[in-house]
C-alpha cells in the first residue's frame, strides 16, 4: 500500500458512510475505542489474578493495550482498502447506499475475505475463535459470579461456561446480536462507570476516607456493594438518556466525574453502616476461623474413633 502512494489516503479519507458528518462519525469512534479501553480493564484485572507477581500485572495489562492499538490500525486498514469490495457485496444483498457503507465498516471480516480468500477466510475462523474463548470466560465468570451473589450455589467451571454460550445462543436467535452496533456508545457508558467505580472506591473510599478496608478476604467482603450498583445504574440511565437526545456526544465527559461524586457521595451516607457490617463479617470469619482448628484437634484418631464404640 506505502508503495503505490495508498498510505496517505488511508490516513487522511474522511467519513466513508454517507450522511455521517465528521462530528458524529469522531464522536462513534472515540465512544468506541473508550467501550473496548474499559473491557480491556476489566479483562486484564480479571485475567491477571492468576499472575504469579504482583509485578508482572502491569507488563500484562500494557502488551495487551499495545495489542489493541495494533489491531485497531490493521483493521482500519483492511476496512479502508476493502472498502468497495464490500460496498459492493452488501448491495447484491439488497442494502441500500448507506446501508451497504455501514455493513462494510462495521465487517471488516469481509473486506480481509473478499481481498484474501480462502487465507482472509482462515484469518477470520481463527480471530473467531479467539474472541468466542475470550467471551467463553468472561461470560462464564459473570454467570459463576451472579450464582454464587445471588443464590450462594457455586457453579463449576464446566457449568458455567455450559449456561454462559446457551444465553449467548438465545440472544442469536432472538436476534438481540443486530443492535450490538447500536449498543457500543451505551456500552461505553456503562463500562467506564463501572471502571471509574473500581478505581474511586479502592484508592478514595477505601483509602483517605477510610469506608471499608483494602484486601479483605472473601469471607469478610460483602457479596454485592448495593452503593456500586446503585451508582452504576444511576449513572448509566442519566447518560443514556444525555447520548440518546443528543445533550452529550460522548458520554465519559459525564460518565466519569458522575460516577465518582455519586459514589462518594452514597458511600460517605452510608459510612457507619458499611464499617458496622465490615466489622461484624470480619469477626464472623475470624470466629470460623478458630473454630476449624479446635475442630480438627477435637477430631478421634483412628484408634480412638475404633475404641470409642467400646
Amino acid at each position: 500500500m506505502a508503495a503505490n502512494g495508498q498510505m496517505g489516503d488511508a490516513l487522511t479519507h474522511g467519513v466513508l458512510i454517507p450522511g455521517v458528518e465528521v462530528g458524529e462519525g469522531f464522536a462513534y469512534g472515540v465512544n468506541y475505542a473508550i467501550m473496548t479501553s474499559g473491557l480491556l480493564a476489566l479483562f486484564a484485572a480479571d485475567f491477571t489474578r492468576f499472575a504469579r507477581r504482583e509485578r508482572d500485572l502491569v507488563p500484562i495489562s500494557l502488551v495487551g493495550s499495545l495489542f489493541a492499538v495494533v489491531t485497531y490500525l490493521f483493521g482500519a486498514l483492511i476496512t479502508y482498502f476493502g472498502f468497495e469490495q464490500s460496498v459492493a457485496y452488501f448491495s447484491t444483498m439488497g442494502y441500500d447506499a448507506a446501508g451497504a457503507a455501514h455493513a462494510a465498516i462495521t465487517n471488516p471480516g469481509v473486506s480481509l475475505v473478499l481481498a484474501a480468500g480462502g487465507v482472509g477466510l482462515a484469518i477470520i475462523c481463527l480471530s473467531q475463535m479467539k474472541v468466542e474463548t475470550s467471551n467463553s470466560i468472561g461470560g462464564a465468570n459473570a454467570v459463576s459470579n451472579l450464582f454464587d451473589s445471588l443464590f450462594g450455589v457455586k457453579l463449576s467451571w464446566p457449568a458455567a461456561v455450559v449456561v454462559a454460550n446457551a444465553i449467548g445462543l438465545l440472544f442469536i436467535l432472538g436476534g438481540i446480536l443486530d443492535q450490538v452496533n447500536a449498543f457500543m456508545s451505551f456500552g461505553s457508558i456503562l463500562t467506564i462507570s463501572w471502571c471509574v467505580l473500581l478505581v474511586t472506591d479502592y484508592y478514595l473510599v477505601r483509602g483517605p476516607l477510610r469506608i471499608g478496608s483494602r484486601g479483605l478476604l472473601l469471607d469478610e467482603a460483602e457479596s454485592v456493594n448495593w452503593r456500586g450498583v446503585a451508582t452504576i445504574a444511576a449513572v448509566s440511565a442519566v447518560n443514556g438518556v444525555l447520548y440518546a437526545t443528543g445533550a452529550v456526544a460522548v458520554p465519559f465527559v459525564t460518565t466519569a466525574p458522575m460516577t465518582a461524586a455519586l459514589y462518594v457521595g452514597l458511600s460517605w451516607l452510608a459510612r457507619d453502616r458499611v464499617r458496622a457490617r465490615e466489622a461484624a463479617r470480619r469477626a464472623a470469619a475470624g470466629a470460623r476461623d478458630a473454630e476449624a482448628p479446635a475442630a480438627v484437634d477435637a477430631a478421634p484418631c483412628d484408634e480412638d474413633a475404633a475404641a470409642a464404640p467400646e
